[in-house]
């Protein structure tokens, strides 16, 4: 009888220490599996002018919330001088144009608003950018390039050390600032737009992002 007693507890005791061992190891791979989907799939970063600024903020709001979705950071550079206050409420993440919609406004203020470039904001901070313009003297890529720069500033920002599987990607209605962009950093995705022409309408379709 004590002889079964004690195997019994034998039995239990291993029963008990498999469990939790493998309880243990699903929380670690649990873990690491968190850690691995953390990492984002790149990021996109909108021009404003006739790219943002001509679609209604309903789908614009459907636009920035399928990025989201599709892990991707979302990024604004635009050759203008709005302050990120001519977007964004800096203190409280809402809208003040028209066509921001507030997941927009949400998301620049989750990475305070390092993703927020224009001719006089880079990455977030009072930077007048055209100060950079006389290394690209009368050269028609010049706004390209200056939103280059910006864009390898605000990847630096963000501690992206690795490219290679990062989908960086700028979406703008000018071909010279897509290619000009793409001069200073060669591993950018263009996307061009044109809102007045139906097949190259700013939508998720035209987006094309990674899964």
């Amino acid at each position: 009888m004590m002889l079964t007693i004690i195997l019994l507890v034998i039995f239990l005791s291993v029963i008990i220490l498999f469990s939790l061992i493998l309880s243990e190891k699903i929380v670690i791979r649990s873990k690491f599996a968190h850690k691995k989907n953390t990492r984002k799939k790149g990021i996109v970063f909108f021009d404003i002018d006739d790219t943002l600024s001509t679609i209604p903020k309903e789908e614009n709001h459907k636009i920035i919330k399928h990025c989201i979705d599709s892990n991707y950071d979302i990024g604004i550079v635009t050759a203008s001088k709005r302050p990120i206050n001519f977007v964004c409420n800096n203190y409280t993440p809402s809208n003040i144009s028209r066509w921001a919609p507030s997941i927009l406004c949400n998301k620049l203020q989750e990475n305070n608003f390092k993703t927020f470039n224009s001719l006089v904001v880079t990455s977030g901070q009072p930077y007048y950018i055209l100060n950079e313009a006389y290394k690209y003297d009368k050269d028609k890529y010049i706004y390209g390039k200056l939103k280059g720069l910006q864009i390898l500033k605000t990847i630096q920002q963000m501690n992206i050390e690795n490219l290679k599987n990062y989908d960086v990607i700028l979406v703008d209605d000018q071909l010279d600032v897509l290619e000009g962009a793409k001069q200073v950093a060669p591993f950018i995705r263009q996307i061009h737009v044109n809102n007045n022409n139906i097949k190259n309408r700013l939508s998720i379709k035209l987006l094309n992002l990674y899964n």
